[in-house]
């Protein structure tokens, strides 16, 4: 509880000094939740494509 509450609190206030800053909440909520995944799929779908045509 005590790691999400400063998450949720950066993500409808952010503007609200935490004493870590929020941009480090931010960057790593946008690579882990969206890039990874993102890239997981790319792959996952240049593999089926290079596999299905030959």
């Amino acid at each position: 509880m005590n790691i999400n509450l400063p998450l949720m609190t950066l993500l409808f206030f952010p503007e609200y000094p935490d004493g870590i800053p929020g941009d480090l909440y931010l960057v790593h909520l946008f690579f882990f939740l969206i890039f990874i995944p993102l890239t997981m799929i790319v792959l996952a779908a240049r593999s089926h494509e290079r596999n299905s045509t030959s």
